[in-house]
This record gives structure tokens, sequence and C-alpha cells, in this order.
């Protein structure tokens, strides 16, 4: 089934304004207040793993925040994929992602 809203909203805190996301409490290494998930790659983007299951911190926000899947791919509006504030992410097709990528 994966990730709910409800799940997510249990399990994490998210702070619109500086896009941290942070553990409710404490699971395995990771304790209550710390920033969920490690960077992923030369990208930038921080992943983590909720019941088995791999995601991108990214879409967990947005699920968090509007109790739904992305339907395209997660675009940081200021090109900086470590910046998960509210106000920068837009969920559009993946064309429109990468025109807006850094070089």
């Amino acid at each position: 089934m994966g990730l709910t809203a409800e799940r997510a909203r249990e399990l994490f805190r998210y702070n619109q304004k500086t896009g941290s996301l942070t553990w409710r409490r404490n699971k395995g290494r990771a304790f209550a207040g710390d920033e969920v998930g490690c960077l992923n790659g030369n990208n930038q983007c921080r992943t983590t793993r909720v019941d088995g299951k791999s995601y991108l911190v990214h879409r967990i926000i947005w699920l968090y925040v509007t109790g739904k899947w992305p339907r395209y791919e997660i675009d940081h509006k200021d090109g900086n994929n470590g910046n998960n504030a509210w106000k920068i992410l837009r969920d559009v097709p993946r064309v429109l992602n990468q025109q807006n990528q850094r070089h």
C-alpha cells in the first residue's frame, strides 16, 4: 500500500518555512527532532526508508502537506534540491522540471 498522509504525519514534523522534515520520535539510529533522511548522490535530494520502502523526502513533504502523492515530479523553483521550503516546491511534468535544472 505504501506511505499514507496519516502515517507521514504520525512519523514526522514538517516546518514549511525552513523545509525541515524531522522525526517525531526515535527510530533506529535517528532520534526525535533529527532531520529525516540522508543525501542521495550528486543531486542533493534527501532520501529515507519508511516501513521498508525508500522515498525521496520532498515527495513525502508533498504528501504530508497536500494529503496526496504528487502527480508528477517535485521541482524546487530555486534550483536547490536541498531546499524543501514549501513555497519553492511545485508538482510539474518532467519537461518543466528539467528546464529549471542548474548546470
